[in-house]
């Protein structure tokens, strides 16, 4: 259905460190490239991901931009360009708006996962995708507070750094976590039906026959949870 693909951009997106420098952003490139082609998929099953959609490409074309300032550092410390093509004051506007950019990446991320998540009424992935924007939103808020121009904030510039940086990581795997939850829980139905050919391996074998238990388990618990809800709707009405 595309939530598998997603989930591998999404984790290649995030979970880069900076330690890695160039190719920590090369790797981010390469996990959005991931997630573009999973939400060409998933758009076909809902309208929201076209939005989502536009969201991925605006941080690409950030990060995109933030290899190129990477590469232009490199060429010129190493002196094999005489100036440098980026100004300060650009990498400052690309750095900023890369923060808006991605508020608005995984908004509309979450946004997407919303919408189909109450398409198919499963209420908990819904109700998780709440809870995920709201921590994002106060991360967002903490890191807007720590350039606030006044004495107190600026002397705990290093304390503000760190809390944002454990909130963003914490935002980061609630999201991970989230769109596992997707690719467990929704799926096309036509992806069920298909018949799969066994692998050569016997390992193989017994793990795809393990997950597809659990599959077929959480697949009949959300039948009778739906059952049960509709079951507790029916009686509503009667008493009314």
């Amino acid at each position: 259905m595309g939530f598998g693909w997603l989930f591998i951009g999404y984790f290649f997106t995030v979970m880069n460190m900076q330690m890695f420098g160039i190719a920590g952003t090369l790797i981010r490139i390469f996990g959005l490239m991931l997630m573009v082609f999973a939400t060409l998929k998933l758009r076909k099953y809902n309208d929201s991901f076209n939005v989502t959609l536009a969201g991925i490409a605006g941080m690409l074309c950030i990060s995109i931009l933030v290899f190129a300032i990477s590469v232009d550092r490199l060429l010129f410390e190493n002196l094999l360009i005489s100036s440098r093509f980026f100004s300060k004051t650009a990498e400052a506007v690309i750095e900023y708006s890369g923060q808006v950019v991605s508020f608005v990446f995984n908004a509309t991320l979450i946004w997407g996962v919303l919408k189909i998540a109450k398409e198919t009424e499963v209420d908990k992935i819904a109700n998780n995708a709440v809870r995920n924007f709201i921590f994002f939103c106060m991360y967002y808020f903490v890191y807007a507070l720590s350039f606030v121009p006044t004495e107190g904030i600026r002397s705990a510039k290093a304390e503000f750094a760190l809390i944002t940086w454990i909130m963003y990581f914490i935002c980061s795997i609630l999201n991970i976590v989230l769109l596992f939850s997707c690719y467990a829980r929704i799926c096309d139905e036509s992806d069920m039906e298909m018949e799969r050919k066994p692998s050569k391996f016997e390992f193989v074998n017994k793990f795809r026959e393990k997950q597809d238990r659990r599959s077929e388990q959480a697949r009949l618990a959300d039948e009778e949870y739906r059952k049960e809800r509709r079951e507790r709707r029916a009686q509503r009405k009667k008493k009314k």
